[in-house]
């Protein structure tokens, strides 16, 4: 797939998600940017937010946006896509290819450990640290 070895994926979380005349844009929050194969799947998506983000044995994944530059409309206007599964990584690491993009950007929201939550993460690592 692609040019690129290696991508850079940036997550954040404990921000929030807002619409603004660029589109979804993430504001406050932490973050933190790693580097990623483009063979990378869900399930790994999964467990480095649930350990990087899910610390406090607290919290647990709860959805997962990727931000997007949309350049159809004339200038950019960043689109949000739910990543819920491989062919949503897949078409992720697709678009960065395609545009020769190398850095990807998803918000990662938390929920309280207990809650109902999606079923696409109750596989992540979720232990306390």
């Amino acid at each position: 797939m692609g040019k690129f070895k290696k991508f850079h994926l940036t997550i954040r979380w404990n921000g929030r998600v807002t619409n603004s005349d660029i589109g979804i844009d993430y504001e406050d929050g932490e973050s933190i940017m790693l580097k990623i194969d483009p063979r990378f799947n869900f399930q790994e998506l999964c467990d480095l937010c649930a350990e990087r983000v899910c610390t406090s044995g607290q919290t647990r994944l709860g959805k997962i946006t990727y931000r997007y530059p949309d350049m159809s409309a004339g200038g950019v206007v960043f689109q949000e896509v739910v990543i819920n599964d491989d062919d949503a990584i897949m078409m992720m690491l697709q678009f960065l290819s395609d545009n020769q993009v190398r850095l990807a950007e998803v918000y990662v929201e938390t929920e309280a450990v207990g809650k109902t939550h999606s079923p696409c993460l109750s596989n992540a690592v979720n232990t306390p640290r």
